[in-house]
């Protein structure tokens, strides 16, 4: 069962944005590098320190390759 503890529903980027990608790496998207939508007007979104700092507090493990 997806857990995700409410954050979906105060997320500026909306709930579609954690819902979507859940489980998966969203870094290409977070940093700003691509756009969730197809449409030429909607710009990469360039996150702020205080979403890097909620980011932060939020990880609960790393990766190494």
């Amino acid at each position: 069962m997806l857990r995700t503890d409410g954050y979906e529903r105060i997320h500026p980027g909306g709930k579609f944005t954690i819902m979507k990608n859940f489980g998966r790496d969203i870094a290409k998207f977070y940093y700003g590098n691509y756009s969730l939508t197809n449409d030429k007007l909607s710009k990469p979104h360039t996150h702020s320190v205080q979403a890097n700092l909620i980011l932060q507090s939020m990880i609960v493990g790393v990766i190494y390759d």
